[in-house]
């Protein structure tokens, strides 16, 4: 059997697919692996002013490379696995790989197949509705001994008229993601996009990557964010909540061979969900390990304002951890209810002056925030710029519009009050209709002005003639502060998008 494997989204990390490609390979199946950018090449310059554009990710009607597709189509089996802001692509890509070739076995895998199967089973012949390394290397083999297939666990199938759903396989456990090869980062894999078809080579993955190589550590999340994709993980399966990883070693073995093969990696980016609940001994375990063998400056993604631990903190910071990045989401009390975020605003203040306490140590803190939402009022608004003119600087910020994402808390409550005008995930969520806190937030980033002047600029960025030109000289200005190296007393580290 051949097996094709893709990914459709912007970027290479995609992170499960590609421990499912070593997998796979491991267990001796021939696997062709592709990843596909819906938007072609990504630049930091490009997505950064995209908003500016005011285009949408669902508006773009257009063709799936055809040399690909014919590709494709060969394969036995093909998984196809992506977020939900890439569903259109994922039908597209399966309508065109049927017509190609009925009888090849498509599976759909991922955040959306896992979040709304619904959805999915209406278009492939298989469902991936849980982890898939374990339920997708059953189904193979099931398939490739002629044994019946359409009871394996963790999928639905789609046989006829009817849906077969079956039970979820246990998720793995921190002995089998030890046990786990390392995720596929060869240069035998395939880079897509519209008009290009070509081997993963270094220069892919500099472009796509930087000189960063992204990871995960840990699965899992405790939190149910209304907004969040792992609100619906935990409907599924309740220890989805359990943080769940491989050893120190594995995760240091890891960086090694990839290191091996990709020498001009300068950093490290952990891009798990809750770093922070890693047990501490395994902490202080990987840290002597990552002093010793690796010694390149790593970030973590993974901060909240609930799971900060300075104990924890100081031995990642000793260790090379040069950025952190925590999710803050609002200033506003009432939305940080509406999100399901259990803690206050001066809980989000406290721990923001923490980490700023931190530089030049570490790099400003980075903090995620979503605007746009349509239950805000005017109040709602001023609150969050007034948290953003207290906090504690320096800091930089990544700001997103809110966007629905099916299975969730958000997706129900948008569902039971369609009068609102909320956005789904098939729209950008780098394209705001709130200028004024784009605006306002940003400027706070680069400059806290005295207090009559603050509220001279609130007053004013109530007026579109004031805000839209304003924004975009503020964005310039953040843009190139974002990209500036930052000199620390032992690293330089590149504060990029």
């Amino acid at each position: 059997m051949r097996i094709g494997l893709v990914s459709f989204q912007d970027g290479i990390a995609a992170h499960g697919l590609r421990r499912l490609s070593s997998l796979l390979k491991f267990k001796g199946f021939q696997t062709d692996t592709y990843f596909y950018n819906p938007s072609g090449d990504q630049s930091m310059f490009r997505s950064f002013f995209e908003p500016l554009i005011n285009r949408k990710f669902s508006d773009k009607q257009r063709e799936l490379n055809p040399r690909f597709l014919q590709l494709l189509a060969q394969h036995d089996v093909v998984g196809v696995s992506g977020t939900t802001d890439s569903a259109f692509e994922i039908k597209q890509a399966i309508r065109a790989i049927k017509q190609i070739n009925p009888d090849c076995l498509v599976v759909w895998g991922g955040v959306h197949a896992r979040i709304f199967p619904e959805d999915a089973v209406k278009h492939a012949d298989a469902v991936c509705t849980g982890e898939g390394e374990k339920a997708f290397v059953e189904l193979l083999s099931k398939l490739s001994t002629g044994v019946p297939y359409t009871n394996t666990n963790s999928f639905w199938f789609k046989v006829g008229q009817q849906v077969v759903k079956n039970d979820q396989t246990p998720l793995l456990t921190n002995d089998e993601l030890t046990a786990m090869p390392f995720p596929d980062y060869g240069f035998d894999l395939w880079y897509v996009t519209d008009s290009q078809m070509t081997r993963m080579g270094r220069d892919i993955y500099i472009t796509a990557n930087g000189s960063s190589y992204l990871t995960l550590w840990s699965l899992g999340c405790p939190f149910r964010c209304s907004y969040c994709s792992n609100d619906a993980f935990l409907k599924s399966d309740l220890q989805n909540g359990v943080v769940r990883y491989p050893s120190p070693n594995h995760i240091i073995s890891e960086l090694q061979h990839v290191l091996e093969t990709h020498d001009y990696v300068s950093h490290i980016v952990f891009d798990d969900d809750s770093f922070l609940l890693v047990k501490r001994p395994d902490i202080e375990r990987f840290a002597e390990l990552y002093k010793k063998t690796i010694g390149l400056p790593f970030w973590v993604t993974g901060y909240h304002p609930l799971t900060i631990d300075k104990e924890k903190t100081e031995i990642l910071i000793d260790a090379g951890m040069r950025k952190v990045r925590m999710g803050i989401q609002s200033g506003s009390t009432k939305l940080l209810s509406f999100y399901n975020r259990k803690y206050s605003r001066e809980t989000a203040l406290k721990q923001g002056a923490y980490l700023a306490s931190l530089y030049p140590r570490i790099a400003p803190p980075f903090y995620d925030v979503i605007i746009d939402n349509p239950i805000e009022t005017e109040a709602d608004i001023i609150d969050t710029i007034r948290f953003f003119y207290d906090l504690a600087r320096p800091f930089f910020v990544y700001l997103y519009s809110l966007r629905v994402i099916p299975g969730t808390k958000l997706a129900q409550y948008a569902a039971d009050n369609p009068q609102l005008a909320f956005q789904y995930i098939g729209d950008s969520y780098l394209f705001f209709r709130d200028r004024r806190s784009a605006f306002m937030i940003l400027l706070l980033v680069i400059w806290k002005p005295p207090l009559p002047v603050f509220n001279l600029l609130l007053w004013l960025s109530k007026y579109r003639f004031f805000c839209n030109p304003a924004q975009f000289i503020v964005r310039i200005i953040f843009f190139l502060k974002k990209i500036t190296a930052v000199r620390l007393k032992c690293d330089i580290v590149y504060v990029t998008c």
